[in-house]
C-alpha cells in the first residue's frame, strides 16, 4: 500500500508536537487563517503553518516529516 502525504495540518497534529490543549491549537489554526485571508472552512497546509510560525531547516522538516 501507498502511504500518501498529508496535505493539511489538522489541531490534533499540532496537539501532538506542540504539547497544548485542543482548544489553542484550534485558535492557532484560526490566527493563521486569518493571518493568510483564508476563510475558516479553508485548510492550513503543513508549508503554510511552518511558514506562519518561522519554521526552517530542520525543525521544518520534523514536523512535516510527522505528516507522511
Amino acid at each position: 500500500m501507498i502511504r500518501i502525504p498529508r496535505l493539511f495540518v489538522l489541531a490534533k497534529d499540532i496537539m501532538t508536537i506542540t504539547g497544548k490543549s485542543l482548544r489553542s491549537c484550534q485558535r492557532m489554526l484560526s490566527k493563521i487563517r486569518k493571518a493568510i485571508g483564508k476563510q475558516s472552512h479553508q485548510v492550513i497546509t503543513p508549508d503554510e503553518f511552518c511558514e506562519y510560525y518561522q519554521l526552517r531547516g530542520k525543525d521544518k522538516d520534523r514536523f512535516i516529516g510527522g505528516f507522511e
